[in-house]
């Protein structure tokens, strides 16, 4: 039977937020202690000691890096796939008149919001379409001065996103099911937490912000470091 996680955030986000969570209550100690005397040296060690047990699980934080690490990698050869395509587009345009389709209607639109969404999915198959399209009507475009071994090159960068693809998609696969065998451990940090999360709003709701920002979870998940970047949006003029 799958175990129920108790917390909504990203599983290897825990104990992080954890972290940030123990940093803040040892500079408000002597609110967090006038307030109720559960706040001692040994329940900051304790918590402390779960936040390590979830750190202790080794697959899973070895995993998540890979991941960040191939994701990182995906979005970077997308991107770079787009510089690929533009001087594509430019023998599209200049061979316009001897084409069998207007440029609009290449498929280059399609690949290129592939990439602006991250979604290698689509993109590999988008790909496809346009190259078949691109030689097609080869004898156009290389008499405006397209080489062949570019739709080549464009091929196999092709190929290597869709290789990370799948790298991606089966590191997710044991990812999570790694981190839920595991799920026991972040279930009981979760719940270690929570004391420091409801004092802090009942120490500073109303009277100080900051503060306040320090022991709000969801102010907690933003200080994380982003995910890796995707793509960034083309601003040139398209088809």
């Amino acid at each position: 039977m799958k175990k129920k996680r108790l917390f909504q955030c990203s599983i290897s986000d825990l104990p992080v937020i954890g972290e940030f969570l123990l940093e803040s209550l040892g500079r408000d100690i002597n609110d967090f202690s006038a307030y109720s005397p559960l706040f001692t040296t040994s329940y900051r060690d304790g918590v402390r000691a779960k936040i390590l047990a979830c750190r202790g699980l080794t697959r899973a934080w070895t995993l998540i890096k890979e991941l960040k690490t191939v994701t990182g990698k995906l979005y970077a050869d997308m991107n770079a796939l787009r510089v690929r395509l533009n001087p594509v587009e430019g023998y599209l345009k200049l061979a316009a008149a001897s084409l069998d389709v207007a440029v609009a209607d290449a498929g280059l639109k399609e690949v290129r919001k592939s990439i602006s969404n991250g979604n290698a999915e689509t993109l590999v198959p988008a790909v496809a379409e346009f190259l078949a399209t691109l030689r097609r009507n080869l004898s156009a475009l290389q008499a405006v001065g397209l080489q062949a071994n570019q739709l080549d090159a464009i091929e196999q960068h092709t190929l290597a996103i869709d290789a990370l693809n799948v790298r991606q998609n089966k590191l997710e696969s044991e990812r999570n099911r790694v981190t839920e065998q595991d799920v026991d451990a972040y279930n009981d940090l979760w719940l270690a937490l929570q004391p420091i999360l409801k004092t802090g709003k009942a120490l500073y709701r109303g009277t100080d912000k900051a503060k306040l920002k320090d022991y709000t979870f969801v102010q907690l998940e933003k200080r994380l470091h982003p995910s890796p970047r995707k793509p960034q949006p083309d601003n040139k003029t398209q088809e």
